[in-house]
């Protein structure tokens, strides 16, 4: 599929684009949201990430990989939002 081709290639935007197009024709389909879920979570955007997951998680409960990938961005998110809060305190305090 084109949007995973330009996914594996950190062409987000194309991507994002292709999945758009996708979503008019099918907007049902559960992967389209968790499509854009992982190029949200290379465009480092955690928490459209998350509600992504969640959508396609919404559109099909027998969906793995969507709770995989939901399980790993909310761990990944709460830990970068937890060391940019320590990395912003210690510079308030310097």
């Amino acid at each position: 599929m084109l949007a995973d081709v330009y996914y594996r290639l950190q062409m987000t935007d194309q991507g994002l684009q292709v999945l758009d197009l996708w979503a008019k024709h099918d907007p049902t389909d559960a992967r389209i949201d968790l499509y854009r879920g992982q190029i949200y979570v290379v465009k480092a955007q955690p928490e459209l990430a998350l509600s992504c997951f969640r959508r396609s998680l919404e559109k099909s409960t027998e969906n793995p990989q969507a709770y995989s990938k939901w399980a790993q961005s909310s761990t990944k998110g709460i830990s970068f939002c937890l060391r940019r809060t320590h990395s912003l305190a210690r510079f308030a305090t310097t």
